[in-house]
């Protein structure tokens, strides 16, 4: 039997991937002697192809994971095993599960193979959710931890989260123990997930700041998708220029000054100082001249003589 678990929601594969093999332990094999797991990647194919031909021991089966096998470069192992595969030469006495969580090679070989794979009886494509997809499993997730959320408060878990399951699961448990039985509110989520919003803001500040362009409109692009505004994402980056800009006037009168006592003085957290540190050390010209821009356009934005669309490519560009 072959199973192939996929797809670019590397969470919720992760977590089907480990009750497969507590599922087959039970059934199975509760000593876990049956259970080889190997990588599809680096481990060498004799290695492979013995751990799945090989005969269970003092149990009905054995069940064989290899891992990312589509990342693998050797295109000679790669056709040995779509031959086999189309063959059917595997014992029917083993389940074999191909995992899959990183990306899939370009070559031809390798294509091919993973079209077989998809072929397979048993074959399950872990993508990104839908809005309303992910609202349901996230709802189910909070009940099964023993925790109650509202719609509103659920409606802005999901959005802040976006695609990225596994701080929503992270998020999740932390807000269940939190609230210990109680109903998870919109603010509760604003307490434990400020720091993830402001490590994403930050990240695409650095791009921006460094003159990484691409990195930046692939990031900005990514925070549309997720539904997050360009007036918010202006405006956030406005802000983390402002501290920036603030940090290094008064590093400049305190050359010596540590990250927690210039967050003290400019009255932010340490995180974010801490965060920023690397950023600190460009000229104060460029953060003189860097902010300057920043609050032209949102002067230009808030006068309503251009768009934050607009205005945070062009940041993208002049910076």
């Amino acid at each position: 039997m072959i199973i192939f678990i996929h797809g670019e929601d590397t969470f919720r594969s992760q977590k089907l991937l480990k009750e497969q093999i507590e599922e087959f332990k039970k059934k199975r094999d509760p000593s876990g002697l049956n259970v080889s797991i190997l990588d599809g990647k680096n481990e060498k194919e004799e290695k492979i192809f013995s751990e799945i031909t090989a005969s269970p021991f003092l149990a009905e089966r054995r069940l064989v994971i290899i891992k990312n096998i589509l990342s693998n470069k050797d295109e000679k192992f790669l056709i040995r095993m779509k031959e086999e595969i189309e063959n059917k030469t595997f014992p029917e006495i083993n389940a074999v599960i191909f995992f899959q969580d990183e990306e899939v090679g370009k070559n031809k070989t390798t294509r091919e193979l993973f079209d077989l794979l998809k072929k397979q009886q048993y074959v399950y494509e872990m993508n990104f959710l839908s809005d309303f997809d992910l609202r349901k499993w996230a709802e189910k997730e909070v009940v099964a931890r023993g925790g109650k959320i509202g719609s509103a408060a659920l409606q802005t878990l999901c959005k802040t989260c976006g695609n990225d399951s596994w701080f929503l699961n992270s998020l999740i448990d932390q807000l269940v123990a939190y609230k210990n039985s109680e109903e998870i509110s919109v603010e509760d989520i604003g307490l434990f997930a400020e720091e993830k919003v402001e490590d994403n803001i930050f990240a695409l500040a650095e791009a921006v700041a460094y003159g990484e362009k691409n990195k930046a409109l692939k990031m900005i692009d990514e925070q549309r998708k997720n539904g997050v505004e360009d007036f918010y994402l202006f405006s956030m980056i406005l802000r983390q220029f402002r501290i920036l800009t603030q940090a290094k006037d008064f590093l400049i009168n305190n050359p010596g000054a540590t990250a927690e006592i210039v967050a003290k003085e400019i009255n932010q957290k340490p995180f974010i100082i801490k965060k920023v540190w690397s950023l600190l050390k460009k000229d104060f010209s460029w953060f003189e001249r860097a902010y300057a821009l920043m609050t032209d356009m949102d002067f230009k934005i808030k006068s309503g003589y251009s768009n934050p669309e607009n205005m945070l490519d062009l940041l993208v560009e002049k910076i």
